[in-house]
């Protein structure tokens, strides 16, 4: 039996395009998915590294401005311990000569936001002079911590004659001044935070 050449060759191209369709195509499908995956993994891997290059970037810098983010700290600190800010209050008024009558805490509250943030306000009973009290707000305002004033009543006054040391006149005598200084009575309401 002689088969005829050109019937031959045609089924050996139809069997080469079965064999081809049949074992290649499935390969090639698994190359295709095999290729997909690497490029979402690779896209993962470069989104990956963006983001902690970035973090390496912000991290240096804050190093950088390491002073900055102390300041930060201090105005905002993490955890506030109320007797250190009482504390804090009393030595800032005695400093600028008022004498504390009562400092006691109002309220201790969340900012009503999603924020971990909390609102302290202390009410400080305070008596002094004018002077005093305006020397007892710039420390507070320029301290480290935010503080906010939300209210400074005034009360009565009282007269206080203060005699200051004596003073050499030309003649070589010495004379006492006194000096007459108002004293009032304040009340100041202020707020800090704390998270």
């Amino acid at each position: 039996m002689k088969i005829d050449r050109p019937i031959a060759i045609a089924v050996m191209l139809f069997l080469t395009l079965v064999a081809v369709v049949w074992l290649l195509i499935p390969k090639y499908k698994e190359f295709r998915e095999t290729r997909y995956e690497l490029g979402r993994v690779e896209a993962e891997y470069s989104s990956k590294y963006e983001y902690y290059s970035e973090i390496s970037k912000i991290f240096s810098e804050l190093q950088k401005n390491e002073e900055g983010v102390k300041k930060i700290e201090d105005a905002l600190p993490e955890k506030t311990k109320i007797s250190d800010l009482m504390y804090f209050l009393q030595k800032k008024s005695s400093e600028n000569g008022l004498i504390v009558r009562n400092l006691y805490l109002t309220k201790i509250s969340d900012t009503g936001t999603k924020s971990k943030i909390k609102e302290i306000v202390f009410t400080i009973d305070l008596m002094g002079t004018y002077s005093s009290l305006k020397n007892f707000l710039l420390g507070v305002e320029n301290s480290a911590r935010l503080f906010e004033v939300n209210n400074i009543s005034f009360g009565n006054s009282d007269s206080k004659t203060v005699t200051v040391s004596s003073v050499k006149t030309t003649g070589g005598s010495q004379k006492q001044m006194s000096v007459s200084d108002q004293t009032y009575s304040f009340k100041v309401e202020i707020k800090t935070h704390s998270y």
